[in-house]
């Protein structure tokens, strides 16, 4: 969590970086799920040591996505309330655990995450910030199938829009 100026945040009103975060038992449906059609290393990609973590209320959680919003309330409608069309991580969740764009399950699945947002100084550009967030040198983010140039990723990415696209259908 960040903590600015007040100014700085009436400045940039409304641009964020935002991370989505599970406790291990999400990553292991997550894992598992993946695991079930594939010959990926699981434990490698989705190894906890390389997820960024985070301690909310006495829970562990790990950032598993990261996004980008001028105005966070509405982006976060649309991961919550929305629909997959309009959210990537909707998309990715349904193709990995349900084979389909379920939007109910989804719903059930993405009220068990966690929310961090961080407010992106008025001098940087959303998209880079984004992308430097995406490609951390120190954390894996494997849900983020775009911009995501991780190597050790690469066979996930692959399996992830393969899912995608037979969920689709």
């Amino acid at each position: 969590m960040q903590i600015q100026k007040v100014s700085v945040i009436r400045e940039n009103w409304g641009s964020v970086i935002y991370k989505w975060c599970a406790r291990e038992q999400e990553i292991n449906e997550i894992k598992k799920a993946i695991a079930k059609n594939s010959q990926i290393d699981i434990d490698t990609v989705f190894n906890l040591d390389k997820l960024e973590k985070r301690c909310v209320d006495g829970v562990i959680v790990y950032c598993i996505y990261v996004g980008q919003a001028k105005c966070l309330c509405d982006r976060v409608k649309s991961h919550i309330f929305g629909n997959c069309r309009r959210s990537t991580l909707r998309r990715t969740i349904g193709a990995i655990l349900y084979g389909k764009f379920d939007e109910i399950k989804i719903n059930e699945f993405i009220d068990k995450l966690y929310l961090e947002s961080n407010c992106v100084a008025p001098n940087i550009k959303l998209d880079e910030a984004e992308k430097q967030e995406i490609n951390h040198p120190d954390f894996y983010r494997p849900l983020n199938i775009i911009n995501n140039k991780n190597k050790d990723l690469k066979d996930l990415l692959v399996e992830l829009r393969k899912l995608l696209k037979i969920a689709k259908k």
